[in-house]
């Protein structure tokens, strides 16, 4: 569902600019910006070996299918392998640390027990950045990519070989438990009930670590992130079902990387919602707002969030933990605001640290009033509040009132 509506309220000091051109702006800006860094920090082989520390990231593509790219990654920077830790800092700054990597590929079939991927296992099992030489087949080229679901990388070159050069650092619960022959979801739960972050779970995922051992195998790397979100939440959800009802309105907000979200909180039975909107005029000083909408009732939903995709099981999951943590269950409407000013994604992280942040501020807004609720989030969300309301399955008239 794709709904188009005017913002007549918005006064933007800007030159007259196609969102495209604006986009094709920002990216040149980023790219001006990091090049003088890249030069600087270009990969230095000794022969034909890269040698550096690995965030402990790996990137399993999912093109060809069950045929794929899989390898390191290698930074030229400061590694970041718990991408929470990225939250706070600047756009560009995290545009570069990022692309300031190696992306070492090797075509694999996803059941694969050779040695290169028990060593890529390896590195994956590290919580901590791990030094690794990798033997190449040819010098690294720029060749930066960027996808809404997955980190963003610089350099991409084509994997021989992989040693790790130091004992990785495995958490005592993943090296007591992993031999064991569970479900993939049932140890991804328990690492998550003894604080594993869900980037670290997510990574032993990625790389074939899961699951009953005859049906281990490489999983995308963007479909592991998204599995993982909805695994835990899901879980989250069966606790949640049966603690009491919330009895107040709730709002929470937060923006970060020019992504601002809303999440209203109302009383009733658990329900799910999310909206993405972003402006979609040709003209910047009179936009028009284009927007999604996601939605699953209380038993859950069947098929895949196909308008949202990674965003929206991202968001889904520290509403989960939040309602966890309040022993309460609720509907929940989320809203998410982009900005043009993102023009580079960096990966679903950004709408899990977003929401997690969000919440954990605590409501901008408490009410019994649900027209106070209307009132503050129609002056607040740039494109208004109406048209949300004529799609939205939960604030639907003949809903607002129900227990």
């Amino acid at each position: 569902m794709l709904i188009y509506l005017n913002s007549t309220n918005q006064i933007h000091k800007m030159s007259v600019l196609s969102s495209k051109d604006r986009i094709t702006q920002l990216k040149k800006r980023f790219y001006h910006e990091i090049l003088p860094r890249l030069r600087d920090r270009e990969p230095r082989l000794q022969g034909d070996t890269l040698f550096g520390p690995s965030p402990p990231n790996l990137l399993i593509g999912s093109f060809g299918y069950p045929r794929v790219y899989a390898g390191p990654m290698v930074s030229l920077d400061n590694p970041v392998s718990d991408y929470s830790r990225l939250y706070g800092r600047s756009y560009s700054e995290i545009v570069k640390t990022f692309v300031m990597s190696v992306r070492g590929k090797r075509p694999v079939q996803v059941r694969n027990n050779s040695r290169l991927i028990e060593r890529m296992q390896e590195v994956a099992l590290s919580y901590k950045t791990i030094d690794v030489e990798v033997d190449v087949k040819n010098r690294p080229t720029y060749t930066p990519e960027f996808n809404e679901d997955s980190i963003p990388y610089g350099y991409t070159t084509y994997l021989r070989d992989l040693r790790i050069v130091e004992n990785p650092k495995v958490p005592r619960i993943v090296y007591s438990r992993l031999d064991d022959d569970l479900r993939a979801s049932e140890f991804m739960y328990e690492m998550y009930e003894h604080g594993l972050d869900v980037y670290y779970i997510s990574r032993l995922l990625t790389t074939g670590l899961l699951g009953r051992k005859p049906e281990r195998k490489l999983v995308p790397t963007k479909w592991s992130i998204t599995a993982t979100d909805d695994i835990l939440a899901k879980e989250n959800m069966r606790v949640i079902r049966e603690y009491p009802e919330i009895d107040r309105y709730y709002v929470y907000e937060n923006e970060f990387l020019h992504n601002r979200f809303y999440i209203l909180f109302l009383p009733g039975r658990w329900e799910y919602e999310q909206f993405e909107a972003w402006p979609e005029g040709s003209e910047w000083n009179n936009p028009s707002w284009g927007f999604n909408h996601e939605y699953e009732p209380y038993r859950g939903r069947t098929r895949y969030a196909e308008l949202q995709a990674g965003g929206y099981y991202a968001a889904r999951l520290p509403v989960t933990e939040h309602l966890r943590r309040l022993r309460r269950q609720a509907r929940v409407i989320v809203f998410r605001e982009i900005d043009q000013e993102y023009a580079i994604p960096v990966g679903v992280w950004q709408v899990r640290e977003n929401v997690r942040h969000a919440l954990m501020t605590g409501p901008t807004l408490t009410t019994d009033n649900l027209g106070e609720v209307f009132v503050y989030l129609d002056n607040r969300l740039k494109s208004g509040l109406s048209r949300y309301v004529r799609v939205s399955r939960i604030l639907g008239q003949k809903r607002l009132f129900e227990g």
